[in-house]
């Protein structure tokens, strides 16, 4: 089985979700394999570019992967993929992804996660952005909302552009990005009155990644063994 983790905006928790799922399939035993195709805002170190997110995906999997494989797609700059890719002279495309991550979405895992760049409407050049990558892949989406003031607006305008492209989305998230909001359980109960798929877990703000995810995946019937 696969997912795809996306989120409502950048910095929302996709990595934390990400490193709970597999986590939770490491200790039942499954092979699992994460897998970040394009990260901006990377460091520079002895190995070239590194992305902490595609590294903790890496860390969390089952299977060792080299990094290059993990996330093909590493940039420096803090910014949108696209003008990353432009300063580094980059050729990004959903072809150019597709291509350099089709031996890991054929790799003989029980599971595989793949985890998004910003959210579903960031550009990955002039014509295409991730929903055109999310389409490609072909894997069922698992959605994380950022709750912080506007949320609700993020959610239901991502839900809307999914549905519009007959994406097939299975669960939604809800992670705590601002300490300071008010109303959290309010808004979490607004949203799953109106998101017609199952809430399948919370997480306060800067709680750690644990396999609580992966259980409820399981109650709801989500996340069955392949």
């Amino acid at each position: 089985m696969s997912f795809f983790i996306i989120g409502t905006d950048t910095g929302v928790g996709k990595t934390i979700v990400a490193t709970s799922l597999l986590t939770g399939l490491k200790t039942k035993g499954y092979s699992a394999i994460g897998l970040k195709p394009v990260a901006s805002g990377a460091r520079q170190t002895f190995e070239g570019l590194r992305s902490a997110d595609a590294i903790s995906l890496q860390k969390a999997a089952t299977v060792y992967l080299p990094y290059e494989q993990v996330n093909p797609f590493c940039f420096a700059e803090v910014t949108a993929p696209h003008i990353a890719a432009t300063q580094q002279n980059a050729c990004l495309s959903v072809s150019s992804i597709m291509a350099a991550c089709q031996p890991l979405l054929n790799y003989p895992a029980d599971y595989r996660v793949i985890e998004g760049i910003g959210g579903i409407g960031v550009p990955l050049n002039e014509k295409e952005m991730l929903i055109d990558l999310i389409r490609a892949v072909n894997f069922p989406v698992i959605l994380v909302v950022g709750l912080r003031l506007g949320c609700l607006n993020h959610a239901l305008l991502t839900w809307k552009y999914l549905q519009q492209h007959n994406l097939k989305v299975i669960a939604w998230l809800a992670n705590q990005v601002d300490p300071a909001m008010v109303c959290v359980q309010e808004n979490i109960a607004f949203l799953k009155s109106v998101l017609p798929i199952p809430c399948v877990g919370f997480f306060p703000y800067l709680q750690q990644a644990n396999i609580g995810v992966f259980s409820t995946l399981i109650d709801y019937k989500i996340l069955l063994p392949p």
